[in-house]
């Protein structure tokens, strides 16, 4: 009996012949790929000017999610060019360039309302310069300063200095060798840090932009109200909660409610200045 094969298969095969056709002729040309309900998941061009095939990536809603350059050195392909990360809006949440698959210069990282969350940077394939992190709101949580011609780019054994802080000022300094901590003075060296002021309004800008997206403040949906919250649970289990939940699941199995997903917390080093924020807001 003749095998009837799948016209979804028919068509794959023209378009993989058809490219393979116009990049034997030096011709640009695109392949393009579909998700289940029919729509483009992502796009393969390749570009005989460069020797080099660009991939894009796009969200469901047809917007560009991503897009990374390849070059081409026979059967293989090797990262070469940009590589870029978006946000739905359009805005870059990630950007990094690449030289024969190897980092180039600068990296930098985007939190979604388009600050920066952090960078790093690269010299030939060593981590090089100082990296820097930041908050939600601009401050600096981390500092690590690499030595020249040290880490590899892809090591996770960092010979380096890395300085951490709480708003605004340093608290503790670190010297990594090999990725292990030879140092740590955080109480000798580090710098005195004020107690912050802690205000309803720091609460709120807090709760928009850390706790909206699974809590609302009178009503139940994915995630409990927080209005009144601390009526009917002490604000010590309300920090353990937030701290680590699964902990004190272990211990108060009885708790049934959140079930479905507890929200990504907060930086770990700015845990109890948010916490007393958004507690001093809710009530």
């Amino acid at each position: 009996m003749m095998r009837i094969v799948p016209m979804l298969l028919i068509a794959i095969l023209l378009v993989l012949t058809t490219q393979a056709q116009q990049e034997n002729k030096g011709i640009p040309s695109t392949m393009k790929i579909y998700n289940e309900e029919g729509k483009v998941q992502m796009t393969i061009t390749y570009n005989p000017a460069c020797n080099c095939k660009i991939y894009s990536e796009f969200f469901s809603d047809g917007k560009l999610l991503a897009k990374r350059t390849f070059k081409v050195e026979g059967n293989k392909e090797i990262v070469d060019g940009e590589d870029i990360t978006y946000f739905r809006d359009g805005s870059i949440q990630i950007y990094k360039l690449w030289k024969d698959a190897l980092p180039v210069g600068r990296f930098y990282f985007n939190h979604d309302d388009g600050r920066l969350e952090h960078e790093e940077f690269y010299e030939g394939k060593y981590k090089a310069g100082t990296w820097k992190y930041y908050d939600n709101f601009g401050r600096i949580l981390r500092e690590q300063i690499y030595e020249s011609n040290v880490t590899f780019w892809n090591s996770k054994k960092d010979k380096a200095t890395y300085k951490y802080y709480q708003n605004g000022a340093l608290i503790r300094t670190e010297r990594l060798q090999n990725g292990m901590s030879s140092s740590n003075n955080n109480t000798s060296q580090a710098k005195s840090v004020a107690a912050p002021t802690i205000t309803a309004t720091d609460g709120k800008n807090l709760f928009q932009l850390k706790c909206k997206a699974c809590h609302d403040l009178i009503h139940n949906g994915y995630g409990p109200a927080i209005k009144n919250f601390n009526k009917t649970r002490s604000e010590a289990w309300m920090f353990q909660w937030v701290k680590n939940a699964e902990e004190l699941l272990l211990i108060e199995d009885k708790v049934n409610f959140c079930e479905k997903k507890r929200m990504e917390m907060i930086e770990q080093s700015f845990f109890v200045f948010y916490f007393k924020k958004i507690t001093l807001f809710s009530n």
